[in-house]
């Protein structure tokens, strides 16, 4: 194994370690734990019975090569999803969440 590879592996371990060890000192969530085969982090809401998943890619790519200061800023507005339970159950429940999105018109 290539030293290269060996540091990105680690640098993205410790990325998803951080991004762990934010969820799980949110103050809504009872668990969190970093899955490196899968580049996730499984974490459990108090009250709830179904984990959420975050998946780490995206956010790796979009800041895990921020310098430090901002990359702790990040991943902590990053674990703030966690917060946030999962979609509503029915349409009625949904509908006062919903927006409205302005996008291009495209021609077929």
């Amino acid at each position: 194994m290539s030293d290269q590879f060996r540091d990105d592996q680690s640098d993205r371990d410790r990325f998803g370690r951080d991004v762990a060890d934010a969820i799980r000192a949110r103050d809504l969530i009872s668990e969190a734990e970093y899955l490196p085969d899968d580049f996730t982090v499984r974490y459990l809401r108090l009250g709830d019975t179904e984990p959420g998943i975050c998946h780490l890619t995206s956010a790796y790519r979009a800041f895990g090569n921020a310098p430090d200061p901002e990359r702790r800023d990040r991943i902590s507005a990053f674990a703030a999803v966690a917060d946030h339970g999962g979609a509503p159950d029915d349409f009625e429940t949904a509908r006062p969440m919903l927006r409205c999105v302005i996008r291009p018109a495209y021609y077929v």
